[in-house]
């Protein structure tokens, strides 16, 4: 017995003995199959969610790895390779990041390994590394246009809550309406159209939707259309859900004693109160001028203009923007002083005014008067804490026959010039040059408009978007400077930011087969 108790024991420890001999890393210890040779052990590859964007402007990549518990060591790689588990890498503790080297297009593969030197297979992540101001494509741009193919365009942009609204006006696009309907469009995120609401409030006549404001729950759409011969056109106002029905409440229309009122933007406050401004005629002095109407958030009007609003003189007015300060509790005015409203009459300067929010003007240095020496149409003015920017053009600024080049002049509250890196005149060399909207994100001024041939090949109007530093006006290298040619005259008016990195800029392409296409274009930008 003792004999055969021993034989056992050999017998056994040979058993261990021999599976001791075959141990290798990344192989069982001990386990058999059914053919008797060991099973390779296997670790389970990490779980690695990206938290950055996938298409990002910065060469730091975050993300969390999640891995079984009794993983040692990790390993980041930019290509697929083998591994034994004692290169120089490998991590303790699970990385949080990955710094790219260069532009371009990645795929970064994740590994671990336990303490026994089995080592998973590798998890993945794909990343595009580009330069701000890249497009993004996946699922843009937005092209939208009439059944007829005629004339239509983008007016202005409003972010709200993760979906873009987009205003413009199109021709022919409703039945019973041969001329300018108005139209507002929602959009997500992917460029997925969510409604289009397209409208007309006089049959047969034009309709021109200018400007887009929010409650922070309901959109505001203001403009002007011509209403008949005796009353001229009339200012509008119409309000949208989210879902995109309309709230009757807010569905105004302003005819000032049959005079032709024009130019209409809306402004809303953080207590609700509409501020509705716009130009109209006062036969008194036979002449334009800009007027305000202010209703309560439940739309009762509660105020207007004591006067009519102009600019130190008896001349034409225009109105191309209007812009609500709640921290100074005024409103910005901007637009043309001249002779007459036309664009191009030579007697045509800026002025900037500004008022409280009753109309009354401020005083000061305003209103303020900017005359390049020919036609100057101002488009857009900026406000930050500390000031603002003008976006428009001038003719001829840059040189003699030079054309409209773009103009962009900044000041501080109190309308001091802040001439110190700005006062840009900017000019394509090749002709007309049109800057209409801006923003200001991250310490950079956005602006964006038209360029006559600045795109590669192109030989009309392209879209054109520079970035300018607010310390000292410089462009960066190598970013933005965005020029697109869809092929004929193009023109980019609006631009917008969801302020989480992606910028959405508006406008439209000609075509000859298809007229006006109103377009919406996505670019990345993470400062």
């Amino acid at each position: 017995m003792n004999i055969r108790s021993g034989v056992v024991c050999i017998v056994t420890i040979l058993f261990l003995v021999n599976c001791s001999s075959n141990k290798t890393a990344g192989s069982s210890q001990g386990g058999q199959n059914q053919g008797g040779t060991s099973a390779p052990a296997t670790l389970a590859k990490p779980q690695v969610t990206l938290t950055s964007k996938s298409i990002t402007t910065r060469n730091q990549v975050t993300f969390t790895i999640t891995a079984t518990s009794d993983v040692t060591g990790y390993y980041i790689s930019e290509s697929a390779i083998s591994l034994n588990g004692n290169e120089v890498g490998w991590q303790s503790s699970a990385p949080s990041s990955y710094t790219l080297s260069s532009y371009g297009s990645y795929t970064l593969y994740f590994y671990v390994k336990n303490a026994e030197g089995t080592i998973s297979d590798a998890a993945t992540l794909t990343i595009q590394y580009v330069k701000p101001g890249t497009e993004i494509t996946d699922g843009w741009p937005y092209i939208a246009n009439g059944p007829n193919n005629d004339k239509d365009t983008v007016e202005d942009l409003l972010y709200q809550n993760g979906y873009l609204y987009v205003v413009g006006s199109g021709n022919n696009i409703l039945t019973g309406n041969s001329k300018l309907s108005f139209w507002l469009t929602k959009i997500a995120a992917d460029g997925t159209k969510q409604w289009d609401v397209q409208n007309y409030i006089a049959s047969s006549q034009n309709h021109y939707a200018l400007s887009l404001a929010t409650d922070g729950s309901n959109i505001f759409l203001s403009g002007y259309y011509f209403a008949s011969f005796l009353a001229g056109n009339n200012w509008f106002l119409r309000s949208y859900s989210a879902a995109g029905s309309e709230i009757t409440t807010w569905s105004k229309t302003w005819d000032n004693s049959n005079t032709s009122d024009t130019d209409a933007y809306v402004q809303v406050a953080s207590n609700g109160n509409i501020y509705w401004g716009g130009t109209t005629y006062d036969n008194g002095s036979s002449a334009y001028r800009w007027w305000l109407r202010v209703y309560d958030s439940s739309g009762n009007l509660i105020g207007q203009s004591g006067s009519y609003i102009n600019c130190g003189s008896t001349l034409q007015l225009k109105l191309y923007d209007l812009v609500l300060s709640e921290s100074e509790n005024a409103l910005y005015w901007i637009g043309t002083r001249g002779n007459s409203q036309s664009a191009i009459d030579s007697s045509n300067n800026w002025c900037i005014q500004k008022t409280d929010l009753s109309g009354t003007p401020s005083g000061g240095n305003f209103p303020i008067i900017v005359d390049g020496g020919d036609a100057d149409v101002p488009y857009k003015l900026v406000l930050d804490s500390s000031g603002f920017f003008v976006i428009g053009s001038g003719l001829n600024l840059v040189s003699a026959g030079s054309g409209w080049d773009w103009w962009i002049k900044r000041y501080d509250l109190a309308g001091n010039e802040i001439t110190a890196n700005w006062d840009k005149k900017v000019d394509s060399g090749n002709g007309d040059d049109i800057a209409y909207d801006g923003l200001i994100q991250s310490g950079y001024l956005y602006v964006v408009g038209t360029g006559n041939a600045v795109a590669s090949g192109s030989t009309t109007l392209d879209w054109w978007i520079k970035k300018f530093s607010l310390a000292d006006g410089t462009e960066p290298a190598s970013q933005w400077n965005v020029t697109i040619d869809d092929g004929d005259a193009d023109n980019a008016t609006s631009i917008v930011t969801d302020g989480n990195g992606y910028f959405y800029v508006g406008g439209y392409n000609n075509h000859t087969t298809t007229g006006n296409d109103r377009v919406v274009r996505k670019f990345i930008d993470e400062n």
